[in-house]
């Protein structure tokens, strides 16, 4: 038994500012002819089966961003409304394997149950194969499925998510685009979460080199709740913090970060980096240093926990070298010296690791 999602927008309550802030992006559903390229679900499944199974994606695949955030939560979308929907005994069973993530078990069970299914499952019937051959790394079948379901409940944001996050693997960028605005217009997630969409619609613009729609994006995806509930926003903030950075606006990354906190240690590390960089990018003041020897500890401490050496090696990199100019920065040679000699086997920039050997030697 499952609690229905409700067809409401979780980041923006007022479909006025929804439109609004989506029409800034180019997220509203484009008019051409009158007609809108998002599939109106009232027009009938078979012309949207047919319209989505006619384009085509791209064999080419290209690497996703280290920080993208899957969707697992295990939860099923079904119909909108928030009631709670009874499935017939052979599908419940295939869901209680889906929530245990055995993707292989639900993508057996399936094979021989359709037959037995009412109509009204067969959008979650596909849905399951979709989601199960997504994760199971079968990118063209996933995506047979995925359609199929849409071809029963064509406002199935999860699914159209998950298209997205596939044409975007595959390479094809423009559906890829079209598919996370279709998703995140329609809004109704489960499985997913609409900060997912739109950090992926932002990886796009990073791809396609549109700064201030990743910026956007990444700006309406911070939006919502944060913290450990919701990885995918935490992953919205970080990347915001990271391009308000990239572009000099400190206060903007300082805001950003404003908050920020996750149970998960490399998440709380990445954003630790980055509220560094600000540190040490940003003016200087005397209440700054005491602030960078502070900081530069916090960093060595979280650098000395458990499961560091899983980490993005680019991360603990960056962080070990971040705690030698904090404590430079700080005026304290002395521990900026210790923390340079443990810093070396970890730093993987010959630049800076060469700078901070020349900038230590002429100190003293």
């Amino acid at each position: 038994m499952y609690k229905e999602p409700k067809h409401s927008i979780p980041l923006l309550k007022s479909s006025v500012l929804l439109v609004l802030s989506l029409g800034l992006i180019g997220l509203a559903p484009v008019v051409n002819g009158g007609t809108s390229t998002v599939v109106n679900a009232e027009k009938g499944a078979k012309a949207e089966k047919g319209n989505r199974k006619k384009q085509e994606v791209s064999t080419e695949a290209i690497p996703i961003a280290a920080t993208e955030v899957p969707g697992t939560s295990g939860e099923i979308p079904t119909e909108p409304g928030g009631e709670v929907r009874a499935l017939s005994p052979k599908l419940k069973k295939v869901s209680e394997l889906f929530e245990k993530k055995d993707y292989e078990g639900v993508i057996k069970k399936l094979k021989n149950i359709r037959r037995d299914l009412r109509p009204s499952e067969l959008d979650l019937f596909f849905f399951l194969k979709g989601v199960s051959l997504y994760q199971l790394e079968s990118l063209p079948e996933a995506k047979t499925a995925l359609l199929e379901s849409l071809s029963y409940r064509a406002t199935n944001s999860d699914a159209l998510h998950l298209l997205g996050s596939i044409a975007l693997k595959l390479s094809n960028l423009e559906d890829g685009e079209r598919l996370l605005k279709e998703a995140i217009w329609f809004g109704a997630y489960t499985y997913e979460s609409p900060q997912n969409s739109w950090v992926l619609l932002a990886d796009i613009y990073r791809k396609t080199d549109q700064p201030e729609k990743l910026t956007q994006a990444l700006e309406l995806g911070s939006r919502g709740k944060g913290g450990e509930e919701n990885g995918a926003g935490v992953e919205a903030k970080l990347q915001l913090a990271a391009a308000r950075i990239e572009t000099s606006d400190i206060p903007g990354a300082v805001k950003a970060l404003e908050g920020l906190t996750s149970e998960d240690p490399q998440l709380q590390l990445r954003r630790d980096v980055l509220f560094a960089q600000t540190l040490i990018l940003g003016p200087k003041t005397v209440l700054g240093r005491k602030q960078y020897g502070e900081h530069a500890g916090k960093l060595s401490t979280e650098l000395q926990q458990e499961g560091v050496s899983t980490f993005e090696p680019e991360l603990v990199s960056l962080a070990h070298e971040l705690v030698v100019r904090l404590w430079l920065a700080a005026g304290d040679l002395n521990q900026a010296k210790q923390s340079f000699e443990i810093a070396k086997s970890h730093m993987s920039n010959s630049d800076s690791l060469g700078e901070l050997t020349t900038q230590l030697a002429l100190q003293g």
